[in-house]
């Protein structure tokens, strides 16, 4: 017998180390993620997944492509190319801080989690970000770049090859609703009402801690349990034949159909 009363609550969860990534994921302070600009789609069709610029102390920008490299531009003749390394998490500060040797010596990058504007440009970003290159400071504004198209509501499709039917759930098709602008992802999973933010980061989502109502539904087939590995992890995201794809990070794959 299912349980009327529905209370929200941290799910206790188990833990998962995402593919590729050393970082310590948590919900506290994940900025919101602005619509990417014609410049930026232009850059995250080209591969890159972090776009930063500045003019302090001149004009300059930052591609960040996490598989591959890290690389700077100034127009005061600074030029920087390295290979992408992994990041150190401050998390007094709210920030990642990436430390490279690069091709005329060291580089450092900051990506702090606030609000930013560029001089008096409308453009919003919510990366500060600090490159500091040889000792010499720079100062801008960025974001993580990121498929708009996974905004709004998916119902579950398949997961491991098998097809998920209303049958399989007490409350219905699992459903996650994404909504890019808030940061925040919300939806059901057949049984309870889930809740997280996210972060969309090039080809993966951030997502923080779930929350969930409390509901015991001895209906809901196991073989769909998604939740439980999406909870403070990362996820590579990919759309096929019109289906999200979801990777996760125990090499499960979960397909989710859009809402008409």
């Amino acid at each position: 017998m299912q349980l009327l009363l529905k209370i929200a609550f941290p799910i206790t969860l188990l833990a998962f180390t995402a593919c590729g990534s050393s970082k310590n994921i948590s919900d506290k302070n994940i900025a919101t993620a602005p619509a990417l600009s014609d410049a930026m789609q232009w850059q995250l069709a080209n591969g890159t997944d972090f776009f930063a610029k500045g003019n302090t102390p001149a004009t300059w920008s930052l591609e960040m492509d996490f598989e591959n490299f890290i690389r700077f531009k100034s127009l005061d003749g600074t030029a920087q190319n390295s290979s992408m390394v992994k990041p150190e998490q401050l998390i007094s500060e709210n920030a990642e801080k990436y430390v490279t040797r690069a091709t005329n010596g060291q580089m450092e990058v900051l990506l702090y989690d606030e609000g930013c504007k560029v001089g008096f440009s409308e453009e919003k970003f919510n990366k500060k970000v600090v490159v500091t290159v040889n000792g010499k400071r720079y100062e801008g504004c960025g974001q993580y770049l990121f498929d708009p198209n996974i905004n709004g509501s998916w119902f579950l499709y398949k997961m491991n090859g098998l097809e998920a039917k209303k049958a399989d759930f007490a409350n219905g098709i699992p459903q996650l609703i994404f909504e890019l602008a808030k940061g925040n992802m919300r939806g059901n999973d057949g049984c309870n009402n889930i809740n997280s933010s996210i972060e969309p980061t090039g080809n993966r989502i951030r997502f923080g801690s779930i929350t969930s109502t409390k509901m015991f539904c001895a209906e809901n087939n196991t073989a769909f349990d998604f939740v439980s590995k999406l909870n403070n992890q990362w996820a590579v995201y990919s759309f096929e034949a019109g289906l999200l794809k979801l990777y996760l990070p125990d090499d499960t794959s979960v397909y989710f159909k859009k809402a008409e």
